[in-house]
């Protein structure tokens, strides 16, 4: 990726793990997040779970940010890991498991919610109680697939993700300089967020290729008028560097 300039719009705290790659393969990277990770505005559905979490039968995580705020919240209530000892503990995504130190009972295959409901179908049994704790602004699928099958499902807020584009001086620069190569995108947030906080200036990546992690974010580029150039196959952030180069040397 020498000579390749590529603009990270992951959240500041996770934005350096997808740096550090792309500039390993020369690259040269320009941060602008545009999310930021924000507690929610209310704990006490997440703490009321977390109080009764012995009546749960599984605990579904969907992202790394969800481990910590989950974590966090169980050890604001005086408990900690031994307190989910006759919890089955679902994630999505290697990164969430990574999160919660391998121990998941159960990881799908793909790491989307539609993977994970097919993946769940042949474990939850009617009248099982879920919780699932993840960001405030999500898909229903995953809820609603696994209601389907008899299950009882509560959906907690354990964070939030805000627009919040940092550096975003030296990236109109760059843009309006032609100096961008390739826009990176981690997660459908941070494609629409990019582009509310371009406003009227977002034509200046209309052109530009876009690498997004998996075919969820991919779809979100489309239904945003962006065509992806580059879906990872392995939705990480090294399956996205592993594309990127890929991409260039193709």
């Amino acid at each position: 990726l020498f000579g390749k300039t590529n603009v990270v719009t992951r959240a500041r705290a996770q934005a350096s793990a997808l740096t550090r790659q792309l500039e390993a393969a020369g690259a040269r990277v320009i941060e602008a997040p545009a999310i930021k990770i924000i507690p929610p505005e209310d704990y006490t559905p997440l703490d009321k779970a977390i109080e009764n979490i012995k009546t749960y039968k599984w605990l579904i995580l969907t992202s790394a940010n969800g481990v910590t705020a989950f974590f966090n919240r169980l050890d604001n209530a005086g408990l900690d890991s031994r307190s989910l000892s006759d919890i089955k503990i679902s994630a999505i995504g290697s990164e969430t498991a990574k999160a919660l130190k391998n121990y998941a009972d159960l990881v799908p295959p793909a790491f989307k919610a539609e993977e994970l409901a097919e993946t769940l179908s042949a474990e939850v049994q009617v009248g099982d109680k879920i919780l699932l704790a993840r960001a405030k602004v999500a898909r229903e699928v995953l809820p609603e697939s696994l209601r389907a099958l008899g299950a009882s499902v509560d959906v907690v807020t354990a964070y939030e993700t805000v627009t919040a584009l940092d550096n975003k001086e030296e990236l109109l620069t760059a843009l309006q300089n032609g100096e961008v190569d390739l826009v990176t995108f981690t997660s459908s947030s941070t494609v629409t967020n990019l582009l509310a906080s371009l406003g009227d200036q977002r034509e200046l990546i209309n052109n530009i290729p876009a690498a997004a992690i998996g075919p969820v974010t991919a779809e979100t580029c489309r239904q945003n008028n962006l065509e992806p150039d580059i879906i990872a196959e392995t939705f990480t952030i090294a399956g996205l560097t592993d594309a990127i180069q890929r991409y260039y040397k193709e």
